[in-house]
This record gives C-alpha cells, sequence and structure tokens, in this order.
C-alpha cells in the first residue's frame, strides 16, 4: 500500500471513530467526538452533527453542536441556527448567534436584529451583537484579559465550595472521574444554584481555551502599537 493510501486509510478510520463518539449514548464521549470533528475539521460528519443538534435534549452538548457547526461553516445549519436564536436556554442561543456570525451569511441579519430586540438577557444581546459585527465585517477581536477573566470559575462566597472547585481544577476526568463525580455532588448539595452555574461554566471552559490561542479572534497588548 502507498503512503498516500495508507493515509487516506488513517484519516478515514479517524473519521469513522469520531462519528461513532458523536452517536455515543455517553455525553462525555459526545462532546469529545464534536471537539474532536471541529479541531480537526471533519466537514464530512457536518451533517451528523446537525442532526444532533436537532434532536439533542441536553442544552450543553446542543450548544456544543451549533459551535461545532459554527466552526465548519456548514450552511446547511443555517435555518436550524436560526431557530435556536429561540431555544429556551441562554447558552443555546448564544452559539447559534456566534455561528451564524462564523458562516457568515448576510441572510442572517434580519433574524439576528430580530432576535436581539426580542432577547431579555444580556450576554446573548452581546453574542448576536458580535454576529452581526462579524457578518458587516467589523472588528471582533477580543483582548486575551476578557478571555482569560472568563475562564476563572464562578464565585461563590461559600468558602467550602470555592476550596472544592480548587480541588476540582487540580483533577482531570479520566484519571479522577469518581474523585470528580464525588465532589461536584458535593457542591450540588450545598447550592443547587451555583452547581448550574459552574457546570455551564466548565462545559464552556474547553471553547474559552481554544479561543484563547486563536489570534483571529484574541488580542493582547505586545500587538497594540
Amino acid at each position: 500500500m502507498s503512503n498516500k493510501s495508507s493515509t487516506k486509510t488513517r484519516e478515514i478510520f479517524f473519521a469513522e471513530q469520531v462519528q461513532s463518539k458523536i452517536n455515543s449514548s455517553s455525553p462525555q464521549t459526545r462532546r469529545s467526538g464534536l471537539f474532536d470533528t471541529a479541531n480537526h475539521n471533519l466537514k464530512e460528519l457536518s451533517g451528523e452533527i446537525l442532526i444532533l443538534f436537532r434532536e439533542e435534549k441536553d442544552s450543553s452538548i446542543k450548544s456544543l453542536c451549533a459551535w461545532a457547526l459554527g466552526r465548519l461553516r456548514y450552511l446547511a445549519a443555517f435555518d436550524d441556527l436560526v431557530r435556536g436564536l429561540r431555544d429556551k436556554e441562554k447558552s443555546v442561543r448564544i452559539w447559534s448567534a456566534w455561528a451564524l456570525g462564523e458562516i457568515g451569511l448576510e441572510k442572517a441579519t434580519r433574524p439576528l436584529i430580530e432576535a436581539q430586540e426580542a432577547e431579555p438577557v444580556g450576554s446573548v444581546r452581546r453574542a448576536i451583537g458580535g454576529a452581526l459585527k462579524k457578518i458587516r465585517l467589523e472588528p471582533t477581536r477580543v483582548h486575551r484579559k476578557q478571555v482569560l477573566k472568563q475562564l476563572q470559575p464562578p464565585v461563590s462566597k461559600d468558602s467550602v465550595i470555592m476550596a472544592i472547585v480548587g480541588k476540582l481544577e487540580t483533577l482531570r476526568w479520566t484519571k479522577d472521574k469518581y474523585e470528580i463525580v464525588t465532589l461536584r455532588e458535593q457542591i450540588l448539595k450545598r447550592d443547587a444554584l451555583y452547581f448550574k452555574r459552574y457546570m455551564e461554566w466548565f462545559q464552556r471552559k474547553p471553547i474559552l481555551e481554544n479561543t484563547l490561542v486563536d489570534r483571529q479572534k484574541v488580542f493582547s497588548d505586545d500587538e497594540i502599537e
């Protein structure tokens, strides 16, 4: 077998593995598959992600689907992402807006403006504004400090919770899975509202980490003359 054929075979095998992850019953595995698809630009799996976006009940995974569809600039997702602007979960609305901005079709301008006018949540309105800027080709890069700030876990007045969060930051999912689950359960018992905020932040963290190293989206002081 030639090197070219061997490389192609490996690529096909990898894509099949990622597709299997996307269709997994495990939320953690589906998330991994979505990151793999976007980070390796597996455009051939765009249709699979769109189906998952339509059918997924977990808002954190649905939000991640929107992010991946935007990264892949999948034009066929346009109508579904517009519907995502009206989703009951704000994270889905945020990432649907972001994805429409990444896809960059001018026809997204009207539904984005209409959604912005009707949107009650400030963070979603800002996301829609960012998408509109992209479509209008206005500057949208943010300072590195803004991303680093968002990478900090949400703050609680409960020192015990913050100690648990600090401990969680030192653990890794595969190796420390059971300890992580136990610590999260402790947070949930102490403060269910904070637990929801923490998990939303945790699920968004990998996206922010990817953004931090993307010079098209982030700038730092040493770039300013």
